[in-house]
């Protein structure tokens, strides 16, 4: 077993870190660029991880962003989201966590994370940080900053799970340590030092004085 890493709170990204979406994802791109005759394809090399108002300004450029955002939400609400399912160990994971102590940070909005973590049987956590509570969204990072003020701790004492490149440069460029998922990318593309295929070899331990949290890799 490796040494643990301690931090004081807990940030995950939810696509791909503890929801397996991608199916749902890809349909949902899908709708939106069948109804504006776009290559998917295309949409999905660089969308992932990043606000739709982002990927929709830079593959639709002059387009009304607020409304393609709309009708993006529109079609996604008609799809199937059942296929969702937890990552292997997310829900058992964040299930030992003081709540306290974890958030999650999404370029979902609050109303599709919210449904996501649900379908995947995955605990909604107190500090959600969703696309409706910023204005940059990663690799900007102040999902990331503004989910660590919430929590009432300081960036560099958190460590962030995420799988995608944007979410692992958002974190970094909060001055934050990152464990990568290695879900939607291999460990060589995010170029993370701590790379995890799952949650299932993972432990966590609370200290003795309660302000710590410890991670162990079996």
């Amino acid at each position: 077993m490796r040494s643990p890493l301690t931090c004081s709170a807990i940030l995950l990204d939810m696509d791909g870190t503890l929801v397996d979406s991608t199916s749902v994802v890809i349909e949902e791109w899908r709708a939106w660029a069948d109804y504006h005759g776009l290559d998917v394809d295309q949409i999905l090399r660089f969308s992932h991880g990043r606000l739709p108002e982002d990927v929709i300004r830079t593959v639709l450029p002059g387009s009304a962003i607020g409304q393609e955002a709309g009708r993006l939400r529109s079609l996604a609400s008609a799809i199937d989201q059942t296929s969702i399912v937890a990552v292997k160990g997310a829900a058992e994971f964040v299930a030992t966590l003081p709540r306290t102590m974890w958030a999650v940070v999404t370029s979902a909005t609050a109303g599709l994370a919210c449904g996501r973590l649900a379908h995947a049987g995955i605990l909604i956590p107190d500090v959600l940080v969703s696309a409706d509570d910023i204005h940059k969204g990663k690799p900007d990072p102040e999902g990331y900053l503004l989910a660590a003020q919430r929590l009432r701790v300081r960036p560099q004492d958190c460590i962030v799970f995420e799988d995608a490149p944007a979410g692992l440069l958002s974190a970094r460029n909060a001055g934050m340590r990152v464990i990568a998922l290695t879900t939607t990318h291999t460990c060589a593309q995010l170029g993370a030092p701590d790379c995890i295929s799952d949650f299932s070899k993972l432990r966590v331990a609370v200290n003795g004085q309660g302000s710590a949290l410890e991670i162990y890799w079996e």
